[in-house]
């Protein structure tokens, strides 16, 4: 997950706008200003937000990955990858053919089974060799952060609808 893409996540789970975020968007918003060929895609980029329908979707999918990785645990981005592969795995065959329709997990759903809904609503589960990629990179910074306990999964759905 790019380091913009990162900020505006935590911008919208606490609903603050932090000294780093501030900074962040100055400088983006600078640079947009100041590029006279610059569009609406441009500004994207200078934020480093996805630019396509289908670069959001990824990177949502590969956040709930990342998640729920830290959920699973494991040291290295190899075991993280290779728990993660198992659990998408029996996901993909046990529970998403009951879940595939609906909009967010049931209530009561074990918060991994949530984050694996979420990103498998967001696109395929990637292969193993693939997720140690993604997993290698989101904790290789030290940025990555899960979600807070009291987020509403639902709500976040939702705004992922809006981005197909």
């Amino acid at each position: 997950m790019s380091h913009g893409l990162r900020l505006v996540q935590r911008l919208i789970e606490t609903r603050r706008i932090d000294a780093e975020t501030e900074l962040h968007l100055v400088s983006a918003f600078m640079r947009w200003h100041g590029d006279p060929a610059a569009d609406g895609t441009m500004l994207l980029r200078y934020l480093g937000l996805p630019t396509t329908a289908i670069k959001v979707r990824q990177s949502s999918r590969d956040y709930w990955l990342c998640v729920a990785s830290d959920l699973l645990g494991g040291d290295a981005p190899a075991e993280r990858a290779r728990l993660l592969y198992v659990a998408c795995h029996r996901f993909e065959s046990q529970v998403w053919p009951r879940w595939k329709n609906f909009s967010s997990a049931p209530d009561g759903a074990a918060e991994l089974s949530g984050c694996l809904h979420l990103a498998r609503r967001a696109g395929e589960f990637p292969a193993q060799r693939q997720l140690r990629n993604i997993l290698a990179v989101a904790f290789s910074e030290s940025n990555f952060q899960r979600p807070r306990a009291d987020l509403n999964l639902q709500n976040i759905e939702g705004d992922q609808d809006e981005c197909r």
